[in-house]
């Protein structure tokens, strides 16, 4: 799905990845939510909506889905702040 995104359907796949995050099969849902890292550094101009839906999930207190949230979050992060420093 990240091969398809774009900025003009980029709400939509965040969309449903959020909603793929909430099923109980945990590898899925870890899936889903590098996805959504993915889409944050693939697309740049979501990022900060792609940050938006990582702490809505760390709100979730679902404690495999906050950890992969915080360790993706972690990941956009350095990789952004690296590109600034170039």
């Amino acid at each position: 799905m990240i091969r398809l995104a774009g900025e003009n359907n980029v709400d939509t796949l965040l969309s449903e990845l959020r909603e793929y995050a909430s099923e109980v099969d945990v590898d899925f849902v870890r899936k889903s939510i590098k996805a959504i890292g993915q889409c944050a550094i693939k697309i740049e101009s979501s990022a900060e909506r792609c940050v938006g839906v990582l702490i809505d999930l760390i709100n979730t207190r679902v404690s495999y889905v906050v950890q992969e949230a915080v360790v993706v979050m972690k990941v956009c992060l350095s990789i952004h702040a690296f590109f600034l420093f170039l």
